[in-house]
């Protein structure tokens, strides 16, 4: 692979986009195994900057690095994702609530488009397809925000817990589908009158189903 035209400062930054692409592109999996020496071989330079590369997603929390078996792709815990998605409400909230005066009728109507499609998708069942509308749906919600390095913050830790949990909150908790729906709507009926208040709310639900979900996949720690 040439990267001699690479608009990166070094070789180890390069490695760690290409890797971090896969990642949350679904090129790589959960549990999936990154070899160091393929990973070099493929790239075409020594290991010492795949290496680095590694380090870094360890950093971003995208792997996991094993004493005895190298990286792997991080397959989080329910508890681990519910914190980050915790965080993730929370600033949301804000979020929403600057950017309620930035929407107008096209963005109201394009969040309506959004949520059409994602009742036929919650009539047919399909959580994944859902998902993949709900996190559409959040971002158009702050979208006209003024505050760059909010929206971004909020976007790095969605894709922490967007490819690095096998399954989503709608596939394990199936009816949280229908109860998102009514607060989304709620939220869009809120930013038709400016008020972004109704983010709360959801921001509530969602958590408490985050909660009920992790009580029931992980055992208590022993006391």
């Amino acid at each position: 692979m040439n990267i001699a035209d690479r608009p990166f400062a070094t070789k180890s930054e390069w490695v760690y986009e290409q890797l971090r692409r896969r990642i949350l592109g679904g090129g790589y999996k959960p549990d999936d195994r990154l070899r160091l020496t393929e990973l070099a071989r493929e790239f075409n330079m020594s290991e010492m900057p795949v290496r680095e590369a590694l380090r870094m997603l360890q950093r971003d929390g995208l792997i996991e690095m094993h004493s005895h078996r190298g990286a792997s792709v991080a397959n989080l815990s329910w508890s681990r994702a519910a914190e980050i998605v915790s965080v993730r409400m929370h600033l949301e909230v804000m979020a929403v609530r600057e950017a309620a005066k930035g929407h107008d009728k096209s963005s109201l109507a394009d969040l309506t488009k959004i949520l059409d499609r994602m009742d036929r998708d919650l009539a047919a069942g399909a959580a994944a397809r859902f998902s993949t509308g709900n996190r559409e749906f959040h971002r158009r919600l702050y979208e006209p925000g003024p505050n760059a390095v909010l929206k971004q913050e909020i976007e790095e830790l969605w894709d922490r817990v967007w490819r690095a949990r096998s399954q989503s909150i709608f596939e394990v908790d199936r009816p949280r589908m229908a109860a998102a729906q009514t607060e989304h709507r709620a939220i869009l009926a809120a930013l038709a009158r400016g008020d972004g208040e109704a983010a709360i709310r959801h921001r509530d639900g969602t958590l408490d189903s985050w909660a009920e979900i992790v009580r029931r996949s992980e055992p208590p720690p022993a006391h």
